[in-house]
């Protein structure tokens, strides 16, 4: 990482290595490895649609990924409540 001195005239330079480290560290793509939401209890659930989406237009397929994006969406949303409900107790 360069040093940058902090004037007007360095602001662009700084915006560019920010742009630059973003890309490298941000990814922008599919998530290939990570699906946010999945629990090792969700896993069956995505592992039965995936076998299932070979014959995507199937009810059987349907049914399976609506069930499973269901399964995600309660799990994200204990996470998030759990998260909230950790913020409420204040230490002091």
């Amino acid at each position: 990482m360069q040093n940058i001195e902090p004037i007007a005239a360095n602001y662009d330079v700084f915006v560019e290595t920010l742009r630059k480290v973003s890309r490298w560290w941000i990814p922008r793509s599919c998530r290939w490895q990570y699906i946010p939401g999945l629990s090792t209890d969700s896993k069956t659930f995505y592992d039965a649609y995936t076998k299932l989406y070979e014959d995507s237009f199937s009810d059987e397929t349907i049914t399976a990924g609506e069930t499973l994006m269901a399964v995600i969406a309660k799990e994200r949303r204990k996470a998030w409540q759990d998260m909230i409900n950790g913020t409420d107790n204040d230490p002091q």
